[in-house]
């Protein structure tokens, strides 16, 4: 990471709606003031298409170098491996330079990483959600209580407590319940002979005789 001149923090401001525009249809410039109001921006951004974002840094790169970034959501980084790109480009190009070289040396390294990040972002907010709705159902059919505030980011507990039983069913996934119950041995092997499909021979064979 290099100190940024003031000519760079400068330039960056127009650079980055020029190299937005030589980008073609679909693609707008932001510049980030986050460093201050008052001052020209160290770093801008250039969105584009299907949430594509270029960061542009005026310090991240070598000295005399703009760095470039593809930008992935925060939240992929919780759920999956994403491979960071980026290209530093010289100054002193053109921004038609830097369009082409963002399009041809940044972009196909880039867009496949998104896009992965992307399903993968999705498949988790629609499994998070699945596992709040299971716990809802499974509360439901209980008759139990759901937590205060149902955390999806973790196993959801529904209990509940009645003489000399108790239980407490564990959304773990949709439409997935792990059920912990106290139990007679009378009343396990009748709940035994009511769920073939739960309580089913082991893979390899019947169960073994005693």
């Amino acid at each position: 990471m290099t100190t940024a001149t003031e000519v760079e923090r400068t330039k960056l401001r127009d650079l980055t709606l020029k190299v937005a525009a030589a980008m073609g249809e679909g693609w707008r410039g932001e510049v980030d003031d986050s460093d201050g109001a008052d001052r020209d921006p160290w770093c801008a951004r250039i969105h584009g298409p299907e949430g594509a974002c270029v960061f542009l840094s005026a310090t991240w790169g070598p000295r005399g170098m703009l760095h470039a970034s593809g930008s992935i959501p925060n939240e992929a980084y919780r759920i999956t491996r994403v491979e960071n790109t980026w290209i530093n480009m010289a100054w002193t190009k053109t921004p038609e330079q830097m369009a082409r070289d963002i399009t041809r040396r940044l972009l196909p390294a880039y867009l496949p990483e998104l896009q992965k990040a992307q399903a993968c972002i999705d498949h988790d907010r629609e499994y998070r959600a699945g596992k709040v709705e299971t716990a809802r159902r499974a509360a439901a059919i209980l008759g139990g209580e759901l937590p205060t505030r149902l955390d999806d980011d973790r196993d959801i507990h529904v209990y509940r407590t009645r003489a000399r039983s108790y239980y407490d069913a564990v959304a773990v996934g949709p439409d997935r319940v792990s059920l912990k119950v106290d139990l007679t041995t009378d009343q396990l092997a009748r709940m035994v002979a009511a769920l073939p499909d739960v309580f089913g021979p082991p893979e390899g064979g019947e169960p073994c005789e005693s």
